[in-house]
């Protein structure tokens, strides 16, 4: 049996990737979201329809898959899909799919463990395994008895147990009343009823004389309450306009007026105050601006010398590094001219080219020499009238001196001081504009938010005073508490009225109370006497009940046993009405236990039979283990040798692994990756038996996703081998070792998901 080729055309988001043809061994490989998991639910859901309860987590997709499987089985070629699934072609159950043939995120478990081999092996061997067990069950459900030998108490049961408890406890209260029949004097008891029942009519009729006295007061009372009601009603119709929350607003709005006016006049206090003060800074202003106008001018006129403070101040310097250069020259002058005089000297006596050339060279340095030292004279005399003329503008200016650096220094000082005056104007400005808004907010805004509120305040005080007719809040507070006076007095009477009539349906209360308004006249109602007499009433009621308790004891034990024993017998028309009866009742009650206990005795009896067969039936499934069996052969060659078998323990019903140091495990303490190969060998062998000579497919979702490069390498290997023995691999994968190990195989059909995004 082998999947040859299908196709999904519509599930979720996959999208159509047409038909896919499928070889021996396939590795379809695709990294996230390329519908590798879909893919293969939806491989899953053509395969087996809707019947896949026992796999997890797999209706992500809440629809049914559009597509087709082709199946080839036994020669002939099937197409699975909507309507014909894999069980309808091959015997197999959809739990054989889940654990043996169909490996779903990476999940190799196998669910419900101990059950599946049973179920499996039974398919293999003709076990009768589950036949024993149904038989323990039918056992077990016709004779009430828990699976430990008890009675059972399932509703289902009829509540056994609880009734054989019951039907004993019947036969001791049957004993104890039997003996109580006995001992009983029913004579007496009705003479003492009799005494006793006079006893209570008489004080009862007495009784009724003070509860009408009671109610004829309760009537006169009632009426007096609402008398008094109606006035203070009638007197509340002219004060009802006073209220407490009108009374607290009216004396705050006098008390918020007081305080806007006192508020007022110190605000008119500090608003004079800060005016004189704006007129005083405003004054002081106007004579800093008119000396700062003078200042301001003069600057101007100082700020159009200090161009040539400036340029006289460099030329110093300049006529300063002149000056040692002029002295330098008179040096080389006194030896230019004392040289030249000698070359000239020399060329008179004797002309040679020598003194010819140093007469030239030194006519040229003297003349030069000559040239210098009168522009040097001229600067100087240049710098000195120029240096008089601005001495004259900065003294009518006020800025005296003899040197340029004490101009240059009273000039700075000037403007120091000018910017401080500048400085100081502005201060006094920002002065001025704060206590000028200051005073506009009080006039403009504070000034009639207060006058508003005072008027707002003196109208809700107006408004009361039309609504009341008061002048004051005296008068206003008088009149409310007189309100409040007659409000109490109601409340009291009202409270009379509650304590007699209750809150509801006052009216026929009253109505019953008036019946009684001409009641008992002639006697007069007394708390304490009518106490006295409803205790003796009581207490004389209290001892009839006593008596008639005895003498309807028997009757009442009599109706108890009879309703016990119709539960426990589960019967409806058994009566208990005297000894006769009740000795017919304590037979059948012995005959229900004795019939139950000898039932229970004769099930264990059976149950231990059925036992020991069941145990050796299972001694049959331990066969499909062992170390000669192919699961223990695939698993030792998955671990190399690390592990020599796999067994069955027939009393925990569970796997167990023998490693090769003889060490016994269980699954759950071996590592993730030996865990899977565990599973994936019970599954090969499973698949082995239950095909016999036939072969059919593994799907796989990455089931080795646990395991070590060198280990997966060994697993794809026994894959191949898997598949060389006719087994159709169907491998899904993410993982890209995979794809390294089975890619590069020409007989593996590798098929590669895009992603669907």
């Amino acid at each position: 049996m082998r999947i040859e080729e299908f196709q999904i055309t519509h599930y979720g988001p996959l999208p159509d990737r047409g038909k896919i043809s499928l070889e021996d061994f396939n590795l379809i490989y695709g990294v996230n979201e390329t519908g590798k998991t879909l893919t293969l639910e939806a491989l899953t859901k053509l395969l087996l329809g809707k019947n896949i309860k026992d796999f997890k987590n797999i209706n992500r997709v809440d629809q049914e898959v559009d597509g087709y499987i082709i199946l080839e089985a036994q020669g002939e070629q099937k197409k699975l899909g909507r309507k014909i699934h894999l069980d309808d072609i091959v015997p197999i159950t959809v739990s054989e799919c889940r654990n043996i043939f169909i490996i779903r995120n990476s999940d190799l478990s196998i669910e419900p463990e101990s059950s599946f081999y049973t179920e499996i092996t039974n398919r293999l061997t003709g076990l009768q395994t589950n036949r024993i067990k149904n038989l323990k069950e039918k056992i077990l459900e016709i004779t009430a008895l828990t699976p430990g030998g008890d009675f059972s108490n399932r509703k289902e049961d009829g509540h056994l147990k609880i009734r054989m408890e019951d039907a004993g406890k019947l036969l001791e209260d049957i004993k104890s009343l039997k003996s109580e029949i006995e001992e009983e004097q029913i004579e007496e008891i009705e003479q003492e009823w009799v005494r006793l029942f006079d006893e209570i009519k008489t004080k009862e009729k007495l009784r009724r004389k003070l509860e009408e006295a009671r109610k004829r007061l309760s009537y006169e009372s009632v009426a007096s309450a609402l008398g008094k009601i109606a006035d203070g009603r009638k007197s509340l119709e002219d004060l009802l306009v006073f209220s407490e929350e009108d009374f607290i607003r009216w004396r705050d709005a006098e008390r918020e007026i007081k305080s806007v006016e006192g508020e007022l006049v110190e605000i008119y206090e500090v608003l004079k105050e800060d005016e004189e003060n704006l007129r005083t800074i405003e004054n002081n202003l106007k004579e800093r601006e008119s000396e700062f106008i003078v200042a301001k001018h003069k600057k101007e006129k100082i700020d159009g010398l200090k161009s040539k403070l400036m340029d006289l101040k460099n030329r110093q310097i300049e006529n300063s590094s002149e000056s040692s250069f002029v002295l330098a020259d008179r040096q080389y002058f006194f030896i230019v001219s004392t040289i030249l005089a000698l070359s000239i000297l020399g060329l008179m006596l004797k002309q040679i080219p020598v003194f010819m050339v140093l007469t030239s060279v030194f006519l040229v340095f003297f003349f030069a020499l000559v040239g210098l030292q009168l522009k040097s004279k001229k600067d100087r005399a240049l710098f000195g009238k120029n240096f008089a003329e601005l001495k004259i503008d900065l003294a009518e200016l006020g800025i005296k001196g003899e040197k340029i650096e004490d101009f240059s220094g009273e000039v700075e000082t000037f403007s120091l001081k000018f910017g401080e005056k500048e400085g100081n104007i502005n201060i006094k400005k920002v002065e001025g504009g704060t206590l000028r808004n200051k005073i506009v907010e009080i006039r403009e805004k504070r000034v009639p938010e207060l006058k508003s509120k005072k008027e707002q305040n003196t109208e809700v005080i107006h408004k009361i005073k039309e609504i009341t007719f008061v002048n004051n809040l005296k008068e206003f507070g008088e009149s409310l508490r007189k309100k409040e006076t007659i409000e109490r007095e109601i409340e009291k009477e009202e409270r009379v009225l509650k304590e007699i009539l209750g809150q509801e349906n006052r009216r026929e209360k009253i109505k019953e109370f008036k019946v009684f308004k001409d009641k008992s006249k002639d006697v007069e109602f007394n708390e304490k006497e009518y106490d006295n007499l409803s205790k003796e009433i009581s207490f004389a009621r209290e001892k009839l009940g006593e008596w008639e308790g005895k003498s309807n004891i028997l009757s009442e034990r009599f109706k108890e046993v009879e309703k016990k024993a119709n539960n426990i017998l589960d019967e409806k028309d058994l009566r208990c009405h005297g000894a006769m009866d009740l000795e017919n009742i304590e037979r059948k009650t012995q005959d229900f236990i004795e019939e139950k206990e000898t039932s229970k005795n004769d099930a264990i009896i059976a149950l231990k039979i059925i036992e020991e067969i069941a145990n050796q039936e299972k001694t049959k499934i331990r066969e499909q283990f062992g170390q000669k069996n192919p699961v223990s052969k695939y698993f030792s060659k998955m671990t190399e040798g690390l592990y020599t078998a796999v067994e069955f323990e027939e009393k925990k019903e569970k796997i167990e692994v023998i490693r090769k140091d003889e060490v016994t495990l269980s699954p759950w303490q071996l590592s993730g990756g030996t865990y899977d190969q565990l599973y994936f060998s019970i599954r090969l062998a499973l698949g082995e038996k239950l095909f016999g000579e036939e072969r059919g497919f593994f799907i796989l979702d990455d089931p080795f996703i646990k395991a070590s490069r060198n280990r997966l390498r060994i697993l794809m290997n026994m894959l191949k081998n898997i598949s060389k023995s006719g087994w159709q691999i169907i491998y899904f994968s993410a993982k890209e070792e995979v794809r390294e190990i089975l890619e590069k195989d020409k007989k593996v059909k590798f098929i590669e998901l895009e992603s669907i995004l």
